[in-house]
């Protein structure tokens, strides 16, 4: 059991675009996605105080599709 687990980590792990990018891309991708986690929380409680703004949510659906198409890889 504890096999499957090591080998699933490997697979769903945070370093497992590491070899695939090498690690500057890597870092920047992982730095972009922990931003707009970060972002992402602050919008939130924005909005739970009853202000919002669309650009915000366009803004960072447009990152997440940049960083999950893999089109980071061209800027490198």
């Amino acid at each position: 059991m504890l096999i499957f687990h090591c080998v699933l980590g490997r697979q769903f792990g945070i370093n497992r675009e590491l070899d695939e990018y090498g690690a500057d891309v890597h870092g920047v991708r992982q730095m972009i996605i922990y931003g707009l986690k970060g972002l992402g929380s602050y919008a939130r409680h924005a909005r739970l105080l009853g202000e919002w703004d669309d650009s915000i949510g366009a803004f960072t659906n447009e990152v997440n599709f940049l960083v999950g198409s893999r089109q980071l890889q061209l800027l490198a």
